[in-house]
């Protein structure tokens, strides 16, 4: 099943939607909802902040492999 999610802006009351060749013929269900910016970037924000933290360890290991990559060298063919 192919499952598409636009975000859109009504202008003169309508919707544009532009489907995939594949849908031609077929025939979709089209569910539309009010977009409440508020609670999608309170969302975001929680996701955010609930997310992996680094320390100072794990900081000073990805600089030591970045350093340690960064001297490779790579052959032209």
């Amino acid at each position: 099943m192919q499952v598409m999610r636009e975000y859109k802006k009504v202008k003169n009351s309508k919707v544009l939607i532009n489907l995939p060749k594949e849908m031609e013929g077929k025939k979709v269900e089209v569910i539309i909802l009010p977009f409440d910016t508020i609670k999608e970037k309170l969302l975001l924000n929680k996701l955010l902040l609930n997310g992996p933290t680094f320390g100072a360890a794990e900081i000073k290991s990805m600089r030591d492999v970045r350093t340690w990559m960064n001297k490779w060298k790579v052959k032209q063919f």
